[in-house]
């Protein structure tokens, strides 16, 4: 059961002025579908969060062809594509309800420790449960993200801790 299938829709809440899904919102239904295919395998959020355990997204790729609407189902496949080093990669296609492509993202996560907040081992459990399909959807590649010369958009995000 390497690919996971989640089927969601896009709230009026989540769009812009052109009535399109942003970006943010966009990574919050990736997570959401990560989370559900996550649970299916046994190894959910809360049995993590009991080991004292949590995920980090360490960087995320989206590739769009076309923004979802409001009000439109999507269908979106997940699943775990690799492990390098202590980075879990996770990869997204997004389809649109007549099964057309219209987006996908490449995803790397870090296991940590919410205590000693730092990059945690992997549980044998967890290694056990996680099964590999190597197809990329964006993929992520082994250099950095080139610098935008000219940004467009730019958004400040402050972290915290929760």
């Amino acid at each position: 059961m390497a690919r996971f299938q989640f089927v969601t829709r896009v709230a009026f809440h989540e769009v812009g002025p052109a009535g399109c899904l942003g970006l943010v919102p966009l990574a919050d239904h990736l997570q959401e579908a990560a989370a559900e295919h996550a649970r299916h395998l046994g190894v959910s959020i809360n049995r993590l969060a009991e080991a004292g355990l949590g995920w980090v997204m360490s960087r995320l790729i989206v590739r769009i062809e076309r923004w979802p609407l409001s009000g439109e189902t999507m269908h979106i496949e997940t699943w775990p594509s690799k492990r390098v080093g202590h980075l879990f990669h996770r990869e997204f296609r997004l389809r649109e309800e007549s099964d057309l492509l219209v987006g996908a993202a490449s995803s790397s996560w870090a296991l940590f420790d919410v205590h000693a907040r730092q990059v945690a081992p992997t549980p044998k459990w967890l290694e056990e449960a996680v099964r590999w399909d190597p197809d990329e959807a964006v993929g992520l590649g082994r250099t950095a993200v080139p610098r935008v010369a000219v940004a467009d958009y730019e958004r400040s995000v402050m972290p915290r801790w929760s």
